[in-house]
C-alpha cells in the first residue's frame, strides 16, 4: 500500500471534489482503490473504469467453479485432432461420404462443396481442432483461479477472474465492513478486525456467533480443536482452498489431522462434497457425533441451507441436531449473517441456542 499523498496523485484523474483514495489493492487485471467516497475498480487494457458507491454493494465474494464440461470439450477436440493425423486416410473417407451426402440431400450447398476437396478440409480440420482443444484447456486453467463476484443493487453483478491472494483477502474484507456499517468501510493499516476474545466452548452446547464472514467462528472451532476436541468443519468453501489458505498457519498445520472439512455444495465433484440436504448433513454430524468422543462441529452455510430449502426446515434441522449435541461431549458453531433474516426469524434461530456471540 502506498501513503495517502501519493495515492491522491495517481488516481488524480478518477477522483471527484473531496475524494481522497486510502488503500490500494491488486485485484486481478484490476486496480481497487478504497477512497472515502467509494471504491473505484480501474484497468488499463483494455480500459475501463467502473465506480461502485459502498451503499449499493449487497454482497462480495470469492469463489471457485471447476468447469469440467470445457475440459470435457478440450480433451474430444484433441482426441479428434489425433484421430485427424493418425488415420487420415479414413478421415478423409469421412469427409468424402459427408460431402456426397450434402450433395444428394441439399443441393443448395452442393456448389460450395464442390470447390473443396476433402483434402483441403482434413488439412483445415487438422489445424481447426487443436487449436479449438488448446482455446478450450486454457479457458479451464484460467477458471481453477476462481473469480471474485461484487454484487450491486439494481445491477448485474461484477465478476472478476482472480486467485484467493493477499490483496484481495483484505479488499474483501474492507468491503464487508462497508456492507455492515452501510457507509464507508473502516480503515486500518493492517486491512483486519480487532479479534474478539476467544471464549471456551461448554460441551453439550451450540452457539450462534452473528457475523458476516465466520473468522471469530473459525478461531473459535480451532480453539476447541486445540484443547482436544475432534473437528468436523461443514463449509461454502472447497477444502482445498481453506487447506492452501492455512498452509503458512502454523496453529492450522499442527492439528489439521484432528479436523475433517466437508463442502457443502451442489457440485458433487469432490469426494469431500455434501449437497444441502438436510436429512443427509443430520446422518452426517450424526455419525460424527457416534464415532468420536470429545468433538466440535462448525456448520458454515445456513443461509445457503435456508435458500435451498425453507426456513422452517431448516429451523427444526437445528433444533434435531442441538438435542444431538445437548446429550454428548460436543459443541456446535454456527455463524449466521443478522443481515440474511427477518427479526422474527432470527429471534426463533436465537431462541434454539445455548449461546448468541
Amino acid at each position: 500500500m502506498q501513503k495517502n499523498e501519493t495515492l491522491q496523485t495517481k488516481y488524480e484523474e478518477y477522483l471527484t471534489k473531496g475524494e481522497t483514495p486510502s488503500k490500494e489493492f491488486n485485484v486481478g487485471s484490476y486496480k481497487a482503490v478504497i477512497t472515502n467516497k467509494r471504491i473505484i475498480l480501474i484497468k488499463k487494457f483494455p480500459k475501463a473504469f467502473i465506480p461502485i458507491s459502498y451503499t449499493s454493494i449487497t454482497n462480495i465474494e470469492h469463489h471457485v467453479y471447476i468447469h469440467w464440461g470445457i475440459l470435457t470439450r478440450s480433451l474430444i477436440l484433441f482426441a479428434l485432432s489425433l484421430y485427424t493425423h493418425i488415420k487420415s486416410g479414413d478421415f478423409k473417407g469421412l469427409i468424402d461420404t459427408f460431402i456426397s451426402f450434402i450433395e444428394k440431400n441439399i443441393p443448395e450447398l452442393a456448389g460450395i462443396f464442390s470447390v473443396i476437396s476433402s483434402d483441403t478440409l482434413t488439412n483445415i480440420l487438422q489445424i481447426l481442432l487443436p487449436s479449438l482443444a488448446l482455446l478450450y484447456l486454457l479457458k479451464f486453467i484460467k477458471s481453477l483461479s476462481g473469480r471474485l463476484k461484487i454484487s450491486i443493487k439494481g445491477s448485474p453483478s461484477l465478476r472478476i477472474t482472480t486467485s484467493m491472494s493477499k490483496d484481495v483477502r483484505n479488499f474483501i474484507k474492507l468491503v464487508e465492513t462497508s456492507i455492515e456499517s452501510g457507509g464507508e468501510p473502516v480503515l486500518t493499516d493492517t486491512a483486519t478486525d480487532t479479534e474478539a476474545e476467544l471464549t471456551e466452548l461448554e460441551p453439550g452446547h451450540t452457539y450462534l456467533v452473528k457475523e458476516y464472514r465466520p473468522e471469530k467462528s473459525f478461531k473459535l472451532f480451532l480453539s476447541a480443536v486445540d484443547c482436544g476436541c475432534t473437528g468436523l468443519y461443514i463449509s461454502r468453501t472447497n477444502p482445498e482452498q481453506i487447506r492452501k489458505e492455512h498452509k503458512l498457519d502454523t496453529d492450522f498445520q499442527l492439528i489439521s489431522d484432528l479436523i475433517s472439512i466437508r463442502w457443502l455444495t451442489e457440485s458433487l465433484s469432490s469426494a469431500d462434497a455434501i449437497p444441502p440436504e438436510p436429512d443427509q448433513m443430520f446422518a452426517l454430524i450424526s455419525d460424527f457425533i457416534r464415532k468420536n468422543e470429545k468433538t466440535v462441529i462448525l456448520l458454515d452455510g445456513l443461509e445457503y441451507l435456508i435458500g435451498h430449502a425453507n426456513f422452517e426446515q431448516i429451523l427444526r434441522f437445528v433444533q434435531g441436531l442441538k438435542d444431538k449435541i445437548g446429550v454428548r461431549d460436543a459443541r456446535m458453531i454456527i455463524p449466521i449473517n443478522p443481515h440474511a433474516l427477518s427479526e422474527k426469524e432470527m429471534a426463533l434461530l436465537e431462541r434454539e441456542m445455548n449461546t448468541v456471540l
